[in-house]
């Protein structure tokens, strides 16, 4: 009878002390956090890859280690619990060795053992703590870029994600300098939308503030302008009063000379005879490069983006990406801007054999680019060969 008391008491003690080791296992291991060690890691409803991602911790953020379950950690990541692989998780046990150190001392085994696991605690914390500094120097990083919602430019050339990773499926390349619209936020990875209208994500790295300077800039020079008109006109205010005289003496004859001029440079224009002025303005060379990235793409009847366009289409797509809105269809697009006959880059060329139905952009040398047709696409041509030299119309500065 007193044996199977024994036994039991035996049972009862070390259920006791089993129950007590595991509670003070979870103790421990709700005391630890972790750092994520890769760019950016899942955060699963269940421990498997197959479960629903909860959300996306980024690399050097913190989270509360709860228990281990497999090859998982079960975790508190910004109010949500869920699962993440364990090696993607640098635990920092510091705070787990400090409680071991102080509940459960190693001092039964031999007479230095004390000793030895101080030492090799010491050697843990310094270890813990130069971790620590090398993930904090980490996270200041890439917490160094503050993006808010608003309007951006692109730093360099980059590749839209459907989703926020580096390995994600790539939507579509976005060039450097174009303006887009951060509309989301998450970690380290900015939604945007492109002016065509396009959402994916990019690393906020990526992107770029605004500068304002080329506002100013243009204020101070138009300032500068008026300043030069005005002294302008008050040098020229007795050669005004001396050419008064000639012009109200000027001959009918002299004036039928004019309108004869007028009317030869108008023939001129209308047979595409046409010279560049060789003044090419940068932002005109800045539209032509632009343009030039198009080569290529295909035509497509009402086309307005990259997928295909038709000749008005790719103009309008064109001018739009430098925040200038052109009338839709050739014929519209002759009342937009001023009429030249002496071409710059930019210029806006038009064709027709009864009225305006083809539209192009002047890139110099007597050479435009445009939408063609569905054979041949985005592609260019010369005002004086074939089809262009005969059906020339005029031409449009834009900008």
């Amino acid at each position: 009878m007193k044996a199977s008391m024994n036994i039991r008491s035996i049972i009862m003690v070390m259920a006791i002390i089993g129950l007590a080791s595991m509670f003070f296992i979870n103790i421990c291991f709700a005391a630890n956090t972790g750092k994520i060690t890769t760019e950016t890691a899942r955060l699963r409803e269940k421990p498997n890859t197959e479960s629903k991602i909860l959300e996306l911790a980024s690399e050097g953020e913190e989270v509360e280690i709860l228990e281990e379950v497999d090859n998982w950690y079960k975790v508190k990541y910004k109010k949500i619990t869920g699962y993440i692989r364990n090696d993607l998780i640098q635990i920092n046990k510091k705070e787990h060795n400090n409680k071991t150190e102080i509940e459960t001392p190693i001092t039964t085994e031999t007479p230095n053992g004390s000793e030895m696991n101080t030492t090799n605690n010491a050697e843990k914390n310094e270890n813990s703590e130069k971790t620590n500094t090398v993930v904090e120097t980490n996270t200041s990083v890439v917490e160094e870029k503050k993006i808010e919602k608003g309007k951006y430019k692109i730093a360099e050339n980059v590749k839209l994600k459907i989703i926020p990773l580096i390995s994600a499926i790539e939507l579509d390349e976005i060039s450097k300098d174009v303006e887009v619209e951060v509309i989301e936020i998450l970690n380290n990875w900015a939604k945007v939308r492109t002016q065509e209208g396009k959402e994916g994500w990019i690393r906020i790295e990526k992107l770029s503030p605004i500068e304002e300077k080329k506002e100013n800039s243009n204020n101070q020079q138009a300032s500068t302008k008026s300043v030069e008109q005005q002294n302008k006109v008050t040098e020229q205010k007795s050669t005004n009063t001396k050419k008064a005289s000639e012009t109200t003496s000027r001959s009918a004859t002299t004036r039928n000379t004019e309108a004869t001029n007028s009317n030869s440079k108008s023939t001129n224009v209308a047979t595409a005879n046409v010279q560049s002025s060789g003044k090419t303005s940068a932002t005109g060379t800045s539209i032509v490069s632009y343009a030039k990235q198009f080569l290529g793409c295909k035509y497509v009847y009402g086309g307005t983006t990259t997928k295909g366009f038709d000749c008005s289409g790719f103009t309008q797509f064109v001018y739009k990406h430098f925040g200038v809105n052109l009338n839709r269809t050739a014929a519209a697009q002759y009342s937009n801007g001023k009429s030249v006959t002496s071409l710059q880059s930019g210029d806006l060329v038009m064709f027709g054999k009864s009225g305006i139905n083809h539209v192009g952009i002047y890139i110099g040398g007597n050479t435009f680019i445009h939408a063609a047709n569905p054979s041949r696409g985005v592609t260019t041509d010369t005002l004086s060969s074939g089809y262009y030299k005969t059906n020339y119309v005029g031409a449009r500065r834009i900008i």
